[in-house]
This record gives C-alpha cells, sequence and structure tokens, in this order.
C-alpha cells in the first residue's frame, strides 16, 4: 500500500467527549476541578493521579 492509498478515519471529540473525559480523569484522581487547580498553582500534587489528571485535562477543566 502506497501512502497515496492510506485511508485514515479520524474522529473529532464533542464536547460531551471531554467533559465525560474531563469528569473520570477527576474521578480516577479523587479531586474536584477546584482542588485540581489549586494542587497545579502550587505545585503540591496529592497524588501521581492528581499531576498526570493535570497533564491531560487542565485545558478542558471549565467543561466539568
Amino acid at each position: 500500500m502506497t501512502p497515496a492509498e492510506a485511508s485514515v478515519t479520524i474522529e473529532q471529540a464533542t464536547d460531551e467527549d471531554l467533559r465525560v473525559a474531563v469528569s473520570k480523569a477527576l474521578k480516577r484522581a479523587k479531586v474536584t476541578a477546584d482542588e485540581l487547580r489549586e494542587q497545579a498553582r502550587t505545585g503540591r500534587f496529592k497524588s501521581e493521579d492528581a499531576r498526570i489528571a493535570w497533564l491531560m485535562i487542565s485545558d478542558f477543566l471549565d467543561l466539568a
């Protein structure tokens, strides 16, 4: 198969998809959006899950 013959399906996340992802990340980290923002502000995350959640969803926390 040549690159010209390859086909790629791209799916765009909806706002609802993002809300669900943010909610799941917060639940997994056992924090609220406000708690996660505060932990990021101070640089002191209560867990590795919270730190990872911040890295993954910080741009989308307003959807929470």
